[in-house]
């Protein structure tokens, strides 16, 4: 009797079923009994997770536990366009090209346009078309963006840069510069510069530059030394004299009170300051430029054949 009971007991062993199930995910077999609730291979696995309007996204399914990520749901791909996406993926009306191509919408409802025809209002700064900025199709009129420095612009001039100002409209894909200013470039704009290069702000030719008395440390000699004339008792003479310009570059500002803080002097080139006794009038230095020695030498009151103490210059 023992063998028969021995394979009775082999039988009954044989028989058993393993009810805690291992999860075999990537089988291509929603196992629920083994907590898996999709498979990544199939898409039809994940309807009915996402809220109304919403799509299972990529990497809805994970791909080690076969269970649904929340955080995957989106509306980019529901056939809708919806606020914040430019284009929609399965929307019947796909995105164009402005100027010719074809145009594609990515799988993040953003657009290809990588192969369309380049012009202005494509949203692409095209820098061979000569474009500074493109905002989009709005490019016919002026559109606002962020502040440009006109420092970093180009002038119609050669050799001179703008040196103050900022632009906030793109209009035609070029930055609008009728608010750029040459004043803070170091280089002076005076009357006769403006006059004889007919400096513009724009391309356009439109807007002029305005003239300037100062720049920096640059002065136009005229203004600065009917500036100076009174403030350094100049009789007459050419005269400079220590200057600040204003933040426009059109006025020069008041000087401190002190008259040894004025600097007067006479600029190279210019007839001596010297009065009929053949000294400096009340108030001037030697020649601006003259290097400083001790004692201090006027060249100005330097004895020069051949010339009159009225034709003298200062070197």
């Amino acid at each position: 009797m023992r063998p028969l009971l021995v394979v009775t007991l082999a039988a009954v062993v044989g028989c058993i079923v393993d009810l805690d199930p291992r999860r075999d995910c990537g089988d291509a077999y929603v196992d629920e009994l083994a907590g898996e609730e999709c498979e990544p291979s199939q898409a039809e696995s994940l309807a009915g997770y996402c809220p109304a309007g919403e799509i299972p996204g990529p990497g809805a399914c994970d791909p080690t536990t076969c269970r649904f990520v929340p955080d995957s749901c989106t509306r980019c791909g529901n056939g809708v366009l919806d606020p914040g996406e430019a284009c929609d993926p399965k929307d019947t009306n796909q995105p164009s090209c402005l100027f010719g191509g074809v145009a594609q919408c990515r799988s993040d409802c953003t657009i290809d346009q990588s192969k369309c025809a380049r012009g202005c209002g494509d949203g692409v700064v095209d820098v061979d078309l000569g474009e500074e900025c493109d905002l989009g199709p709005v490019n016919d009129v002026t559109d606002k963006a962020a502040p440009v420095d006109c420092r970093e612009l180009p002038g119609p001039t050669a050799g001179r840069p703008y040196g103050s100002g900022v632009s906030t409209d793109c209009v035609k894909c070029m930055w609008d510069r009728s608010n750029c200013r040459y004043c803070g470039n170091e280089r002076l704009e005076n009357l006769d510069v403006v006059a004889d290069e007919q400096l513009h702000i724009d391309f356009d030719s439109k807007i002029k530059a305005l003239p300037e008395v100062c720049d920096g440390d640059q002065a136009d000699p005229k203004a600065l030394s009917q500036y100076c004339q009174d403030r350094c008792d100049a009789g007459g003479f050419t005269v400079a004299c220590a200057f600040t310009c204003a933040d426009k570059c059109d006025e020069f500002l008041e000087p401190a009170d002190d008259p040894a803080e004025l600097a007067c002097c006479t600029p190279s080139g210019s007839a001596c300051p010297n009065d009929e006794k053949g000294e400096l009038y009340k108030g001037r230095l030697p020649c601006c430029g003259v290097p400083a020695s001790d004692p201090p030498v006027d060249r100005c009151s330097e004895d020069w054949t051949g010339n009159t103490l009225s034709l003298r210059v200062c070197p």
